[in-house]
């Protein structure tokens, strides 16, 4: 068997420090947190904000807007773009993995200076469980160049005898 030397074993350390890097959300975007406080609905058909969660029950459903403030700014480098690979939304379903409830997530970019709308990604989630779960969803972007804003849309229905609940968005 041969031997490495000790710059074939730097370089390989370093191929694959890259290569997890690359694959992970830059540290600006890390610092992204969207509380439930933060959504406006723009449809709701009787679920509330309650304390730290948007809660829709029996037969409630709700569309929420949720604005994302991504900056410019690169924290550890002189880059002014933000990289994003995913995002995790935090929310319960009482029927686990049933269809009856609903929870779903898209990521739409505003951008000001020729007032174009552009959906990214999405996920309709259903999780395997009925307690508070997250889910990470993939979504690589480049994201915060100037003049360009970006929101999640929530959709939260759930059946008459269940409950949908939100607790919100962050990029792990």
């Amino acid at each position: 068997m041969r031997k490495f030397s000790s710059a074939a074993a730097a370089a390989l350390v370093l191929a694959a420090t890259a290569s997890a890097t690359a694959e992970a959300n830059d540290r600006s975007v890390q610092a992204v947190m969207i509380p439930p406080m933060a959504c406006q609905p723009i449809r709701n058909s009787g679920a509330e904000l309650v304390l730290t969660s948007w809660i829709a029950r029996a037969g409630a459903s709700a569309d929420l807007v949720c604005p994302v403030p991504f900056n410019n700014i690169e924290l550890g480098t002189t880059s002014s773009d933000n990289d994003m690979t995913s995002f995790r939304i935090h929310y319960s379903d009482s029927d686990g993995a049933g269809a009856a409830s609903t929870v779903s997530v898209s990521l739409y970019r505003f951008n000001n200076s020729s007032f174009s709308v552009r959906f990214l990604c999405s996920a309709k989630l259903a999780p395997q469980t009925t307690g508070l779960t997250s889910t990470i969803v993939p979504c690589v972007q480049d994201v915060a160049p100037s003049g360009t804003f970006y929101a999640f849309l929530v959709q939260l229905a759930s059946p008459v005898n269940g409950i949908v609940t939100f607790r919100g968005i962050d990029f792990p």
